[in-house]
């Protein structure tokens, strides 16, 4: 405790106590305190009511490394992201029309259409049309695979590829309503409430022939 008082922003003053004092144990630190002052230069023999004054604190080496990290880290930050950004600025400012714009796809990619992760099929539950990739056996237990946030049945792919699985499952994985190539509902309508997804789901596990 007698130290948590030295270490402050402006130092402590504490006066030489007389060793019949010295009863606890802080007074004891504070005579290893004066003894180690004097021999950083203080008065070898100081009298009753000298002080000695402890400096400021300094910061620690771990906090000015960790000071010296975090700013070469902005540094470079800045370095690497401000002319990506004019860069930017100057193609938006060249091509206007092309940077606020985007293309449109007519077909999906390629690889969203693999015919080696199964069959790709379409159905409709609940007034809207769920797209979904099928793989396995269809007397075979189901294991359906559902995506989330913003993810499509693709995000399943190395699951369908799994040869263990094919043999003692039929893998669905699907396009939730508003994903992939399902259907895609106004928003404002309300009809991408949870239960009316948890709704789709279990409609489309009875057209899959499952209970």
């Amino acid at each position: 405790c007698f130290f948590k008082r030295l270490w402050n922003s402006e130092g402590f003053s504490f006066s030489r106590p007389r060793p019949e004092q010295c009863e606890n144990r802080i007074d004891r630190s504070s005579l290893l305190s004066i003894a180690f002052w004097k021999k950083q230069g203080h008065p070898r023999n100081p009298g009753r009511g000298s002080t000695y004054r402890m400096p400021a604190r300094s910061l620690p080496l771990r906090v000015l490394k960790r000071i010296f990290v975090t700013t070469s880290l902005l540094v470079l930050g800045l370095l690497v992201s401000v002319p990506a950004l004019f860069l930017a600025l100057f193609k938006a400012v060249r091509k206007p029309r092309k940077a606020f714009t985007w293309k449109k796809r007519t077909l999906p990619p390629t690889v969203y259409l693999d015919p080696s992760l199964g069959k790709h099929e379409c159905a409709t539950v609940n007034g809207i049309q769920l797209y979904y990739v099928a793989a396995g056996s269809p007397d075979k237990p189901l294991m359906l695979f559902l995506h989330g946030f913003p993810e499509c049945w693709y995000s399943w792919r190395y699951q369908l590829k799994y040869e263990q699985f094919r043999e003692k499952y039929r893998m669905v994985a699907v396009d939730l309503r508003g994903y992939g190539r399902s259907s895609k509902p106004s928003y404002f309508a309300g009809a991408y409430h949870p239960h009316i997804v948890a709704k789709d789901v279990h409609l489309l596990i009875q057209a899959l022939g499952y209970d």
